[in-house]
């Protein structure tokens, strides 16, 4: 039997294994990597986006991508569009970007989805988006992804104050301003922040001007493979204070269930599909630093350690039973043909 061939763009990420992790997927569910002349389906990530700053070159990759959608369609190659996000972020131009999703959506014979909960979101963004063309898929967990060192508990840094960390590409929309300022209100005997992760200058330099406690860590710059591992055992609890309505999934929350650990995050459908006794809601009625404030207290004086790692571990379980490699190739077995 002939093998489907897939083209997925892009094709690598550097700064993300995610690709990685659904060509493992795609290729165990029967298909091989292809070429574009060659390739039966074209799988599309964050292509809907138009973000660079020159108006003319804007246009230039909006046409170009509408060409490359339609082209591909007319000389019979499958479209397989990701909804990765409820809207392209830092985008420049968003009706260009509506207009462009719009085309995709359309015309793709296939779109995936990485939460359950994105469904209604999507249908009502893109009301004509056909129901039967809409297919879930877990987002794959990031299980041995990371080179793994040999960390026993004994040999980390031992405290009873509850470490939060912040880990991945630090933008304005993630809130990490916000979730400094209510560090610096919190007791430094209860509690450490630490983040992680690549900055813009600016933002570099909001967030430095922003730190005014000893209990938070800032280590900006890309974080190696080598380091992630390490990085998210010394934690606790991960934290991510998303700006309502930026976020649809969560590729962080799902790197911190894949290595046993439970989030303090702003919802986002990633989440919403998974018992909500098992991660922490910072409040959106109120203030952002008021709901950080709040919920970071109520875990310091409510939960313990252990009971954090047991929230974790029941994540764990739950990244190696529904969100697998295996589980993900045979969903795609049965739904796309």
């Amino acid at each position: 039997m002939n093998k489907k061939k897939i083209l997925i763009i892009p094709n690598q990420n550097e700064d993300n294994k995610y690709i990685d992790l659904m060509k493992m997927s795609f290729c165990e569910a029967g298909f091989i990597e292809s070429s574009y002349i060659r390739a039966d389906y074209i799988s599309i990530n964050w292509y809907e986006g138009v973000n660079t700053k020159n108006y003319f070159r804007a246009w230039l990759s909006f046409l170009k991508k509408i060409f490359f959608i339609f082209g591909s369609k007319i000389i019979g190659k499958k479209i397989i569009w990701t909804f990765h996000n409820k809207y392209p972020h830092n985008n420049r131009y968003p009706k260009l970007a509506l207009f462009l999703e719009r085309m995709i959506v359309l015309n793709s014979k296939y779109i995936i989805i990485h939460s359950k909960s994105s469904k209604l979101f999507l249908l009502i963004k893109h009301p004509k988006a056909k129901t039967k063309n809409i297919i879930f898929l877990p987002h794959p967990n990031y299980i041995n992804s990371y080179p793994k060192e040999d960390i026993k508990r004994k040999e980390l840094v031992e405290t009873e104050k509850i470490i939060f960390l912040f880990i991945g590409m630090i933008d304005e929309y993630k809130g990490v301003n916000h979730l400094i300022n209510a560090f610096n209100l919190i007791d430094s005997r209860a509690a450490i922040l630490k983040v992680y992760g690549k900055v813009s200058a600016s933002y570099k330099t909001v967030l430095e001007n922003t730190l005014k406690s000893s209990n938070i860590e800032l280590h900006f710059g890309f974080v190696d493979d080598s380091n992630i591992s390490r990085i998210i055992a010394e934690s606790d609890i991960i934290v991510t204070p998303y700006l309502p309505d930026t976020m649809l999934n969560s590729g962080t929350h799902i790197l911190g269930f894949s290595y046993g650990k439970t989030v303090l995050t702003t919802p986002t459908c990633t989440d919403l599909d998974i018992d909500s006794k098992l991660w922490f809601r910072i409040d959106e009625s109120q203030s952002m630093e008021d709901s950080i404030l709040y919920s970071v207290k109520n875990i310091i004086k409510n939960y313990s350690k252990g009971d954090l790692e047991y929230m974790g571990t029941q994540l764990l379980n739950l990244m190696q039973r529904d969100y697998s490699i295996g589980k993900i190739a045979n969903m795609i077995t049965k739904t796309i043909k």
